[in-house]
């Protein structure tokens, strides 16, 4: 068999051979491809958790690639189990290159277990470089019930910065109206 890289190991699925060059070592974890990706984030791109867990290790979960983006960013667009690894090891406030916190990736993707995860360590009021904050981006990307999961819990918490006055009211009663944009 020939001698495969970390990023190789990972882009074919190999836990096998990962697990091997993890072995032999443990610093591959944290070189970069062309984009400044880890291994670690590519294997949170593909959902992962096996490998995710197997270099968390031996990797900088903080690491952020050419765009600024980082693991935990990466994973939020739709993979939770992974978020569940990465949320002690993280910061879910750092921002990518556009302002964009992993919350606001969550509520892009519509993944409804990705957004609970994250929504009690995030700052659902933090905007991006162009004002938007992540139950914007939810509406922006037709992801309903994902702006009504993050309006909810802006209600809940009190923390309803970003709401108008109606909004709160239907967001608390759990009318239908509630899904409607502020």
């Amino acid at each position: 068999m020939d001698k495969v890289d970390i990023f190789s190991a990972v882009e074919r699925k190999n836990l096998r051979e990962l697990k091997r060059i993890l072995k032999s070592d443990p610093l591959a974890a944290r070189r970069t491809d062309c984009w400044g990706r880890t291994a670690l984030m590519l294997s949170c791109i593909e959902g992962e958790e096996a490998f995710v867990r197997l270099l968390l290790p031996c990797s900088d979960a903080m690491a952020a690639d050419r765009d600024g983006e980082t693991a935990l960013m990466l994973a939020s667009f739709g993979h939770p189990g992974c978020v569940e690894l990465l949320l002690p090891v993280s910061e879910p406030m750092a921002r990518d290159g556009d302002g964009w916190t992993a919350l606001m990736w969550a509520a892009s993707s519509g993944s409804e277990r990705c957004v609970a995860l994250l929504l009690p360590h995030s700052d659902a009021n933090a905007a991006t470089e162009s004002g938007l904050t992540a139950l914007d981006i939810a509406r922006t990307y037709d992801q309903q019930a994902r702006a009504q999961q993050i309006r909810r819990h802006m209600v809940e918490t009190g923390d309803t910065g970003a709401l108008d006055a109606v909004a709160v009211a239907a967001a608390a009663s759990g009318s239908p109206g509630s899904a409607a944009p502020v």
